[in-house]
């Protein structure tokens, strides 16, 4: 057995799913198998990957090996995490059916990144790991809008967008620090403009949908509400509490102006904004 054979016997008897964890993913299995039926012959390409994926998994847990988390302790630089990020991570995705699904599915990646990228900034000769951190970051954000461009809008869908933006401005700051405004940084900035405009379209549609303006009128209120809740518990400095006194007057002239779209517009930005300094802080 070669060192890096040993190194993945020893990494892989490290990590444990949790029993949780575990019984999802049977469940996802067994879900994801049984959908699959198909009057064409089993020996036909995509009948046989459909099949063959889960056995394999079931297979992988059964010896002990963990599908979710192959690595739940691999950092950037190790040996095991080109592994998660390149394997694991390709076949967990294969789990996640539905649009919703995919777009948590990324968003639950892109906070793993921010953490990483949290890890590795604070070591001065790590610049290389941070631009492998960051490119897996863009490229999730860009899964993301990917999937937000083709979904019929809702509600949930400008709150998991916002939640990208925060993460993604995020993880801008930290790079753009790390790595001394490198060049670097810029494809991230393109990546920001490209998720703030898919939030101002989700928006747009959003609205034109749901013309009785009920929902919409609802989405305010709780926006307003989770701002003013945050601006409550405090721990905020000087900069963020004027930005959202601001912002949320800015926001009250549009609703009396009877301007949904742009009061939602504000508002999501502040909430992006707010959870941006939460990520950068945690």
């Amino acid at each position: 057995m070669n060192k890096i054979e040993k190194q993945l016997k020893k990494d892989s008897n490290d990590v444990y799913l949790l029993r949780s964890e575990q019984e999802a993913m049977k469940s996802s299995i067994l879900r994801n198998t049984q959908e699959r039926h198909s009057p064409v012959s089993i020996f036909s390409f995509p009948n046989l990957i459909y099949r063959l994926v889960p056995a394999t998994l079931v297979v992988l847990l059964a010896v002990g090996v963990p599908v979710t988390y192959a690595s739940q302790n691999s950092v950037p630089g190790d040996l095991l995490y080109g592994f998660e990020i390149n394997i694991v991570e390709e076949i967990e995705e294969i789990f996640y059916i539905s649009d919703n699904q995919k777009v948590n599915y990324h968003i639950a990646r892109l906070e793993e990144r921010l953490e990483e990228l949290k890890e590795v900034a604070d070591k001065s000769d790590e610049k290389t790991l941070v631009a492998l951190v960051g490119g897996e970051i863009q490229e999730h954000t860009q899964e993301i809008i990917d999937v937000a461009g083709s979904r019929t809008r809702s509600k949930e869908d400008v709150n998991q967008l916002v939640v990208t933006s925060a993460i993604i401005n995020a993880s801008s700051d930290i790079i753009d620090i790390a790595l001394n405004s490198d060049p670097a940084t810029s494809s991230i900035e393109s990546i920001i403009v490209l998720i703030d405009d898919e939030i101002d379209k989700e928006i747009t549609e959003y609205i034109s949908e749901n013309k009785n303006g009920e929902d919409i009128s609802d989405q305010i209120s709780e926006d307003v509400e989770d701002i003013n809740q945050f601006a409550e518990e405090g721990h905020l400095d000087d900069v963020l509490k004027i930005y959202i006194d601001d912002q949320l007057k800015n926001a009250n002239a549009k609703i009396l102006e009877e301007d949904l779209e742009n009061t939602l517009i504000i508002l999501s930005k502040t909430k992006s904004e707010i959870l941006k300094q939460k990520y950068l802080k945690d």
